[in-house]
């Protein structure tokens, strides 16, 4: 195992307890999610979706009741019919959308950034989807597979590094999870030959760079115990963009019940608290997600297609709309808090 290769060490190491409330932010006082009722929460989460962030709330919001439940499943012929459907798309000067495509909670995003310098990848998608879609995407878009270098891993469920092991042996890419998450893939014994062997590891607050592009990482516990959220930068045409990366969407708490329930609600909501101030002070206008159906992957990459996208770019939303969209996902883990404490 190897630290990361040139960043710059912007905060402090990232502690996390057995019981998900101690962070590198401190403890979690909450006062922000204290009072108000779970349809208040609702409400807030609602009004902070608006029409584009609809399916983040709806995803959500509405689990509050059941936030163990897993994903709808897509059905065999339909998810085989997605992936050969499946279309690349160039978003900026130099991100490209690799992934799947479909509306189903199991299709996942996958995204490649042409640094100049070597590609950097965030995510892998499925163990069926990953080593066919981000090969044929990249050679889509004129982009060489030989030039993966890097692969950063939101958390680590199979949906998001399900081609990572597969791009480790062809292409000897280097694989970035958290410490927490490293552990957190050790201990899921399930499908080990599909695990990426354990490599690089992200600590929180760090930047890394490569030719072009800079990302810096957030770990982001709740989804996962190390779920890792990220920053980075585009080129759009002379102008620099920064994109924000909610790392973790659901509220996968895996059986949990009562205080340690409550306690991955606070600690989603902290990690929601912080990025949201990370989005703030960086400026970034661009939100994208890890599953196509949360950020209207489907519509805006069509979208570019059209001329006016040579004017106004579906994908760039603005400041505010950026943070709104993990401000509904904190106002739904909010309403979790009121559920259960």
């Amino acid at each position: 195992m190897k630290s990361l290769h040139a960043i710059t060490n912007r905060g402090g190491k990232f502690a996390l307890a057995a019981s998900m409330v101690s962070l590198v932010f401190g403890p979690l006082p909450l006062k922000a999610a204290e009072g108000g009722s779970v349809a208040d929460n609702f409400k807030k989460a609602f009004e902070a979706a608006g029409t584009e962030h609809f399916n983040l709330y709806n995803m959500l919001c509405p689990r509050i009741e059941n936030a163990n439940a897993g994903k709808i499943a897509q059905p065999d012929d339909a998810r085989k019919e997605s992936i050969e459907k499946a279309a690349s798309a160039k978003v900026f000067d130099n991100l490209y959308y690799v992934g799947e495509y479909a509306f189903w909670e199991s299709s996942a995003s996958a995204w490649a950034i042409d640094t100049g310098e070597g590609i950097v990848l965030i995510d892998t998608l499925n163990p069926d989807s990953g080593p066919i879609l981000i090969e044929k995407g990249l050679r889509e878009q004129g982009l060489d597979p030989n030039n993966i270098k890097y692969i950063i891993v939101g958390h680590a469920h199979g949906d998001h590094y399900g081609g990572a092991r597969y791009l480790q042996d062809k292409y000897s890419a280097r694989i970035m999870m958290s410490d927490a998450e490293w552990d957190f893939l050790a201990k899921d014994k399930r499908d080990p030959d599909q695990k990426p062997r354990k490599d690089m590891v992200i600590k929180d607050g760090e930047t890394f760079r490569l030719g072009s592009a800079s990302f810096t990482f957030y770990v982001t516990p709740g989804h996962t115990p190390g779920t890792v959220s990220t920053i980075f930068t585009v080129k759009d045409g002379p102008k620099e963009r920064k994109v924000a990366q909610w790392g973790g969407t659901g509220f996968g708490f895996n059986g949990a019940e009562g205080e340690e329930k409550l306690n991955w609600f606070k600690t989603y909501f902290q990690s929601a608290e912080r990025f949201k101030s990370a989005i703030k002070e960086s400026g970034a206008d661009v939100v994208i997600a890890n599953h196509p159906g949360l950020d209207n992957t489907i519509e805006k990459n069509a979208a570019l297609s059209q001329p006016s996208a040579r004017d106004s770019n579906p994908w760039v939303i603005g400041n505010d709309r950026v943070v709104a969209y993990v401000q509904t996902a904190q106002s739904c883990a909010a309403a979790g808090l009121a559920a259960y404490r």
